[in-house]
């Protein structure tokens, strides 16, 4: 039998007197997972078609911060971004650090999926947008990252 009496002491007494904190931790979280998922998005983008499609040296520095990041366990990150960026005189507030670490791991992750999708798209496809007389960022966007897209969302 579930309890839900309203009794000083009982957990939903307690959910209703902290309500007004708990209702700015959920803002809280959703913002800082709604700017996480902009910025990871945003630069695991770039990072992804730098992955496929960049100078070598581009590539290099893209896969060497992708395994990386993706290699360090998440909390770890998360800690050195807010304790151990203050050893070097960058003092970021928790908020931020947060942000910023979530956003670098995510990064890394979005840039590798976006990598594999682009790659499995047949080279055929920039083929067919070169011969149509596409320009290499035409031929990304219209061609390539929307068969990418598809691919790389589990749709079904």
């Amino acid at each position: 039998m579930l309890d839900f009496s309203f009794a000083p002491g009982t957990f939903w007494f307690e959910a209703w007197v902290a309500r007004f904190s708990l209702l700015n931790g959920l803002w809280v979280t959703m913002s800082a997972s709604a700017l996480t998922i902009l910025f990871a998005t945003l630069f695991g983008v770039a990072m992804g078609v730098a992955l496929a499609y960049g100078w070598w040296w581009l590539r290099l520095l893209a896969r060497i911060y992708v395994d990386f990041m993706r290699g360090i366990p998440i909390l770890v990150l998360i800690l050195f971004t807010y304790y151990g960026l203050s050893l070097f005189g960058i003092n970021l507030p928790a908020y931020w650090a947060g942000v910023i670490a979530l956003s670098a791991f995510a990064t890394a992750h979005i840039a590798e999926t976006l990598r594999g999708a682009v790659e499995s798209v047949p080279a055929g496809q920039m083929e067919a947008g070169k011969a149509i007389g596409l320009r290499f960022s035409q031929r990304l966007r219209y061609v390539i990252l929307p068969q990418a897209l598809r691919r790389m969302l589990p749709l079904g």
